[in-house]
């Protein structure tokens, strides 16, 4: 689990107003793929392979909970810090 992450005021305002649970953010930062994106780091689970990885880390109780909130992403800098948290609500477009 990536425990070095530091949790900014701006992530943390937004993660309450876009209702992001904590432990949601924790799965994202440990299962969830990555990009790079404008010197910061994007965790997300879009891709089938993050989402199969999460289901076989997690027990069935706590999958049933997750899998409503598969569109949350966490975005981190090139510095180690949570910039911000946030759902998808349209689909990524391939670049």
């Amino acid at each position: 689990m990536k425990t070095d992450i530091i949790l900014s005021h701006h992530a943390q305002v937004r993660a309450q107003q876009r209702a992001v649970d904590p432990r949601v953010v924790e799965l994202l930062l440990e299962f969830g793929a990555s990009e790079y994106s404008h010197g910061s780091r994007i965790f997300h689970f879009r891709s089938h392979k993050a989402q199969r990885r999460l289901r076989r880390n997690l027990p069935a109780s706590e999958w049933k909970g997750v899998e409503r909130k598969l569109n949350c992403y966490a975005v981190v800098s090139g510095e180690g810090s949570l910039i911000t948290v946030g759902r998808r609500y349209k689909p990524v477009r391939p670049s």
